[in-house]
Parts: structure tokens; C-alpha cells; sequence
């Protein structure tokens, strides 16, 4: 035998011949050989040398063989052991098998035994080393199973515990695994998820063949199949929720690719996972939502800047201005000057008019953004003369003649400020008609569940450039023309939004044609 490292082998006889004829046919295969002629002699030996193998015979004076195998299975002693017998000892050779014995020999007269022995010897090492390697397995096996249940364990207390649902897909992108959140999802129990589809447990009503789950792995794989992740938001109306959805390759060749025909469908070939993200975009759009509203509140800021720097200080001006005039005059020339005092006085009365208007009006811009008001049917008759009568003195002004029917379609809204919105066209229409002004005023409802109302007048119109301008703060209906605030059309456009409808304004750019300033409110029915 070639060997590497010499093996030692104890041999118990007593018979010396037949001992030396023993240790010369082992020494010939490699094997280092150490007599002892008694069982005592080579139990002495055994406890002060190291063996790998122990053979003794039988029949031995002081110590049989029997009890050397006794007294070493009582040390535990885990070495290779043969047993000798003589011819016809076959119940001394079971017994020594009871005790531990690899094997056991029988002599022969012809000593033919001798010749089995190197073979019989090589066997039990074998033996040995299959039976160490049978145990390496075994312990291999039994911490490879401690490892699946400590994995198992683990994915109970994390994987179970988290809110997103996660699964292990084969190739074939059916279900291995899920997590405890796919059954409080789709109130089916997670052990009988196996070969199912994400779209059969989530949407199992469904029969759309359009439906993103449906299609969801088909147009997956090609992207999974060179080892790419997908990723996927999208609004889910089975659910009511919004989902984000992650799917992940989890075994990968040496080029970091996948070879999707050797996937093996009885392992997990893939992780999905899919996370309810409502809350986050529910939270996006209001905080969206609350940027449209901080936007509208500053073009309100914007405004109010305007006005103050402005449209304010403007008719402060006069009337400090006359205050002055006529605070001079009345020192100097306190008898002549009555008709200056009566054109300054009631120069000082319209602008101190103008000047609460604006403030009325900056008042009304910011009541719009936060007053909620309920929604009555309107006598719009009433109300398009309360506007007119407040327009009185610029009707008489401009000589401007108003056309209003006979009846008016009922619609929903707030008295006070659609009261405002005809103050604002009609006023405009006078300003900015012909000459004389010819304003029509008008409602009618429409197949959409809304009505439309109205202002007409008979001027040059607007061009497209100036139409695009109109319903902003500070824009006045011509910044070259006429002199005014700018807020009107501003406030029109809040209250006709705030009360569900829309404003807008149609112009030809045709002198005499004029324009057509309208809004609508929601009808009665």
C-alpha cells in the first residue's frame, strides 16, 4: 500500500510465528505493525502509542480478544478493529461484532488467511472512511436544515412583518413563496399560493385581458432575462390603491446575466415586491394641491402690493392735492373762490369713492379664498339690477343704453358675488363700448348641466394678444386706452371658480362688433 502517511497497526497474538508471518505480509503493503503476545502487553502498548488500527486474536492468555474489545468499546475507544478467530469460531466472531469489531478473520491450517489479510485490512479502513464521510454528510445535511429552519424563522419575523407584500416567483413567474401581507391583501392563506399568479390572488374577479397584472410578467421577462430589475408605479383600480411594484432576478450566471431556458422552476428564480404607496401620493397631491392654493394666495399678495403702491397712492394724492389747493385759497382769496371749493370738494368725494371701492374690492379678493357660501337658485333679474342700479352714475355718464330680457334660466350660486361679476362686465362694457355704449345682457342654459350668462358691448373688441392677458391680476382691459385698477376681471375669474363654473371672453377684433364677456353657474336641475 502507498501511502503518504504511514499507518500503524497493533497486532495482539500470542502465537509468535504466526505474529512475525503477520507484521511481514502487512509491512509489504506500507503498514507499520507493533506486536504485543497477550491482550494486557497490548492494551499497555495501545495507551502509550497512537494507532489507527487494531487487530488481536482470540485465544490469548492473561487477556482474550474478546475482552480488549470490551474494554476499549468501554473507553469508547471509536478506532478500526479485527477480530482472529480459529477455525469453527464463527460465535466468537459474532460476539466480537457485538462489541465493535470492523471484521473479524478466521485462521486456517493452510494459512491462507494470511493472504486475505491486506485485503480485509484495506476494507476497513474504507469502511471507515465511508462511514466518517456518511457522518460528514449527515452533519453537513443537519446544519444545512438548522440553517433552513433558522431561514425560516428569520422570514417570519421580518418578511412576514412587512407591510409590503413580498414573493418568490419561478421562471414561469408563478408563486413559490409569500409573505403574510399578500393574505391580509388578498385574504387568501399564503400556503396555498404556490404555482399562482400575482394577478389571480390580488384580482380575482378579474377578466380584463388589458389589465397591467395579466400582462405584468410578459413584459417583464425580457428585461428579468439579462438580469434587470422592472419597476412600476401605477394606480390600481381593483384595489383603490396606488402600488409600486419591484421585481428582482435572484440567481445570476458568472457574467452577471441570466440564462432564462437553465432557470430551474423549482427554486425561486425572482422577488416581487409591492408596496401600498396611497398614503405618499395622496400626501404629494395635497401637498400639490396646497402649492395651487399658495400660488393663488400670492398673486392675491401680489395684488394687494399693486394696489398699495399704486391705485392707492394715487387718489391719495388728489386728495391731498385739492386739500392743499383749496387750503391756500381760502387764505388768499376766501371770497372769489366758491366754484374752486365745489370743484375740489367734489373732486375729493369721487376719488375718496374710488378709493373704497379698491379697498372693497381688495376685501372681496380675499372673502373669495376663504369664505364657503351655499348655493341658492338666484332671481338673476334682481340681481342684474342691484349691479345696475350701482352703476347708475356712470350710466348717466357715458349716456350708455343697457338691453336686458324679459327672463333669465335659474342657476345656483351666491347673490352677493354674482352681483359683483355684473357690476364688473357691465362697467367694463360701458368704459370700453362704442359711443354711445350698447351693452346686451343675457343667459341661456346649456346641454352640459351649466348656464351661460353674458355681457355684450359694442366697441372696437380686443385683439388675441389681449384676450391671452385678460382674468390675470393687475391687467386692465387696455393698458393704453383707459385708466383703471385691474383687479375686476381678477376677482370675476375666483368668484366664477370658487362657484364650479368658468369665465371667459370672445372677441373678433372688429370695431362695432365689440366683445363678449360670460361665465357660468351650475343650473337649478
Amino acid at each position: 500500500m502507498s501511502t503518504e502517511k504511514q499507518i500503524r497497526i497493533l497486532y495482539m497474538e500470542d502465537n509468535a510465528a504466526a505474529a512475525r508471518l503477520f507484521q511481514k505480509r502487512l509491512e509489504r503493503h506500507g503498514y507499520v505493525v507493533d506486536l504485543a503476545r497477550n491482550g494486557a502487553e497490548g492494551l499497555t502498548l495501545f495507551d502509550n502509542e497512537k494507532y489507527d488500527m487494531v487487530i488481536t486474536d482470540h485465544d490469548m492468555p492473561i487477556c482474550s480478544g474478546l475482552e480488549v474489545l470490551r474494554l476499549l468499546a468501554e473507553r469508547e475507544i471509536n478506532l478500526p478493529t479485527i477480530m482472529v478467530t480459529g477455525t469453527g469460531d464463527e460465535r466468537v466472531a459474532v460476539e466480537a461484532m457485538k462489541l465493535g469489531a470492523s471484521d473479524y478473520i478466521v485462521k486456517d491450517v493452510e494459512g491462507v488467511y494470511l493472504n486475505l489479510l491486506p485485503t480485509v485490512v484495506e476494507q476497513v479502513f474504507r469502511q471507515k472512511e465511508l462511514l466518517q464521510q456518511k457522518l460528514q454528510a449527515e452533519a453537513a445535511l443537519d446544519e444545512s436544515l438548522k440553517q433552513i429552519e433558522r431561514a425560516k424563522q428569520e422570514w417570519e419575523i421580518t418578511v412576514d412583518s412587512l407591510p409590503q407584500v413580498v414573493c418568490l416567483l419561478d421562471k414561469q413567474g408563478g408563486l413559490i413563496r409569500a409573505n403574510l401581507t399578500l393574505e391580509r391583501w388578498s385574504q387568501s392563506p399564503v400556503t396555498e399560493v404556490r404555482g399562482r399568479s400575482l394577478h389571480d390572488l390580488l384580482h380575482p374577479n378579474c377578466t380584463d385581458p388589458t389589465c397591467y397584472l395579466a400582462n405584468l410578467w410578459s413584459q417583464a421577462i425580457a428585461e428579468l432575462g439579462l438580469g434587470q430589475s422592472v419597476e412600476k408605479e401605477i394606480f390600481d383600480t381593483t384595489l383603490q390603491r396606488y402600488l409600486h411594484l419591484q421585481i428582482r432576478p435572484v440567481v445570476s450566471t458568472r457574467e452577471n446575466q441570466l440564462n432564462y431556458f437553465q432557470l430551474d422552476e423549482a427554486k425561486a428564480n425572482f422577488a416581487v415586491v409591492v408596496q401600498d404607496i396611497t398614503a405618499r401620493k395622496t400626501a404629494e397631491e395635497a401637498l400639490r394641491q396646497s402649492n395651487a392654493e399658495l400660488q393663488a394666495r400670492n398673486e392675491d399678495l401680489d395684488a394687494f402690493a399693486h394696489m398699495a403702491a399704486h391705485d392707492l397712492k394715487g387718489p391719495l394724492n388728489v386728495v391731498i392735492g385739492y386739500a392743499e389747493l383749496l387750503l391756500q385759497v381760502s387764505k388768499k382769496e376766501p371770497a372769489t373762490s366758491t366754484n374752486l371749493w365745489q370743484e375740489g370738494l367734489s373732486s375729493i368725494n369721487q376719488t375718496g369713492h374710488k378709493m373704497s371701492n379698491i379697498i372693497d374690492e381688495l376685501l372681496l379678493l380675499a372673502e373669495i379664498r376663504k369664505k364657503e357660501v351655499k348655493l341658492k337658485p338666484l332671481e338673476m333679474a334682481r340681481v342684474v339690477e342691484q349691479a345696475r342700479l350701482r352703476l347708475t352714475d356712470i350710466i348717466k355718464k357715458y349716456e350708455a343704453e343697457i338691453i336686458v330680457p324679459t327672463s333669465w334660466p335659474i342657476a345656483l350660486s351666491h347673490a352677493p358675488w354674482i352681483e359683483e361679476i355684473w357690476a364688473n362686465y357691465i362697467s367694463n362694457a360701458i368704459k370700453y363700448g362704442g359711443q354711445p355704449p350698447r351693452v346686451t345682457v343675457g343667459g341661456q342654459s346649456q346641454a352640459d348641466g351649466l348656464v351661460r350668462f353674458w355681457v355684450q358691448d359694442n366697441g372696437t373688441g380686443l385683439t388675441p394678444e389681449e384676450l391671452n392677458q385678460l382674468f390675470k391680476p393687475f391687467v386692465r382691459l387696455s393698458q393704453v386706452r383707459a385708466r383703471g385698477h385691474g383687479l375686476g376681471l381678477s376677482i370675476v375669474r375666483r368668484i366664477v371658480e370658487k362657484l364650479g363654473g368658468q369665465a371667459s371672453v370672445e372677441s373678433a377684433g372688429v370695431a362695432g362688433e365689440g366683445c363678449i364677456f360670460s361665465f357660468t353657474l351650475p343650473s337649478e336641475t
